[in-house]
C-alpha cells in the first residue's frame, strides 16, 4: 500500500505509523458499520501494535476503524503475514442498549441525538459513558417520527431510524481536537 496507516490506542493517542502493507481493504457505509482488512508482513512489532480495540485511521480518509481480530497466515506466495481486521468505530455504539423505555416524538435528527446522548455520550449512569464521541452537525430537516424503544441495541435502533428517513451517519476522527 502507498499510504500511511495510523494506529492509536483506545484513548486516541497515536502509537504507530505504518507505511507499508501487503494489501488493504477499507469499506465504508452510508448508514451502517463498515469494515477493514490489512495484510502486513508478520513481525513481533506488528503483533504488539495491532491489538484488539486499538484504532486505525488513514491520512487520506477521516473514518476511524477499530481492531477486532489479528490472525497469522502462511502461504508459499506471501510468506507469513498478519491479517488485521475489524469494523468502523460505530461498532462501539453497538456495545450499548437503549436503557429503560424511551419515547420519541419530534424531529428525526434531534431524536437520534437524544438517543446518543442518553445512552452513550452523557447517560445518567456514568459507568455507561463512552468518552471521545461527540455529535457533529446534523442536517436540517422537518421530518418527524414517533417511536417508543426499550432495550434495543443502540446502533440497530439508530440505523433503523436513519434508514427509514434516508439519512446516513459517519464517525470520523477530529484531528483538530
Amino acid at each position: 500500500c502507498d499510504m500511511n496507516i495510523y494506529v492509536a490506542n483506545p484513548t486516541l493517542q497515536t502509537i504507530a505509523i505504518i507505511d507499508y502493507c501487503n494489501s488493504i481493504i477499507w469499506h465504508e457505509k452510508f448508514c451502517g458499520t463498515g469494515d477493514f482488512e490489512i495484510a502486513l508482513p508478520a513481525s513481533p512489532e506488528i503483533k504488539a501494535i495491532f491489538t484488539k480495540d486499538n484504532l486505525i485511521y488513514r491520512e487520506d480518509n477521516d473514518t476511524v476503524m477499530i481492531v477486532e481480530k489479528i490472525q497469522l497466515t502462511t502461504s508459499d506466495e506471501s510468506g507469513d503475514q498478519f491479517i488485521v481486521s475489524g469494523s468502523s468505530c460505530d461498532a462501539i455504539i453497538a456495545r450499548r442498549i437503549i436503557w429503560g423505555q424511551q419515547t420519541f416524538s419530534g424531529n428525526v435528527c434531534q431524536c437520534v441525538e437524544t438517543l446518543l446522548n442518553d445512552n452513550l455520550i452523557n447517560p445518567s449512569d456514568a459507568a455507561r459513558k463512552v468518552d471521545l464521541i461527540a455529535i457533529g452537525d446534523c442536517p436540517t430537516t422537518t421530518q418527524t417520527l414517533q417511536k417508543q424503544m426499550t432495550g434495543d441495541n443502540l446502533l440497530d435502533a439508530i440505523i433503523e431510524v436513519l434508514t427509514n428517513y434516508k439519512f446516513g451517519y459517519r464517525i470520523t476522527m477530529d484531528l483538530g481536537r
